[in-house]
């Protein structure tokens, strides 16, 4: 399984996200920059009713939050790498290292680099309102 736990965004404010608008949670990751690299941050990735993803994150100063399309951020795959425990973890963003709880792996460098531990990496891509795992049968 995938580790989403979010990074920032409180599960109050999902739930209320959820039930207000509809939103679903899928995953934080970083954001595309206008000069073709990715963002030094995450965002939480949400799938609206209207099968858009939109993207949040709290500005500089930590006072507002910032809503954008997230479209270009789930196109393509991410990287992650399995623990042996089972449990699936990917960096965030390219300063985020990522640490299995049983602490057998980890993983950083976000979507520009793969820096990680000698283990079994993995493929997984957005499809809809979930994450799936390249090349193997999810359950379809």
């Amino acid at each position: 399984m995938i580790n989403t736990d979010c990074s920032f965004v409180s599960h109050g404010l999902m739930k209320m996200l959820e039930k207000e608008y509809g939103y679903k949670y899928i995953f934080d990751t970083c954001l595309p920059t206008t000069t073709g690299g990715w963002s030094a941050f995450a965002a939480g990735i949400f799938y609206t009713p209207e099968n858009k993803y939109v993207a949040f994150y709290v500005d500089g100063s930590r006072q507002n939050w910032i809503q954008v399309d997230a479209t270009e951020a789930v196109n393509g795959r991410f990287t992650g790498i399995k623990a042996k425990n089972g449990e699936i973890i990917y960096s965030r963003h390219k300063t985020h290292q990522a640490i299995s709880q049983d602490k057998s792996v980890f993983i950083l460098g976000g979507r520009e680099r793969v820096i990680s531990s000698p283990a079994d990496l993995v493929e997984f891509e957005v499809v809809g309102d979930k994450l799936m795992i390249v090349g193997e049968d999810n359950g379809n």
